[in-house]
């Protein structure tokens, strides 16, 4: 039975530690291009050699919002 109680005692103690952590995980957003910025600054296919343009802020609909906009390879 002290066995028992000690086993559970244990648990409990080691699921108390894990609650805090588990609500202190928060979901941040950010603009970013990581998932687009696949071949790093540059990249060639065959003689022709492409350059990251990064993404950037730009106003939309006659300066009334403002809108990220994806950065993309260009030749270059």
């Amino acid at each position: 039975m002290k066995r028992l109680i000690a086993l559970l005692f244990a648990a409990i103690l080691t699921l108390s530690g894990l609650v805090p952590a588990a609500n202190a995980i928060g979901v941040f957003i950010s603009p970013d291009d990581r998932s687009y910025y696949v071949h790093g600054p540059h990249y060639y296919v065959g003689p022709t050699r492409y350059v990251w343009v990064p993404g950037h802020w730009a106003w939309r609909h006659h300066h009334t919002t403002r809108v990220w906009v994806h950065g993309y390879y260009v030749t270059g």
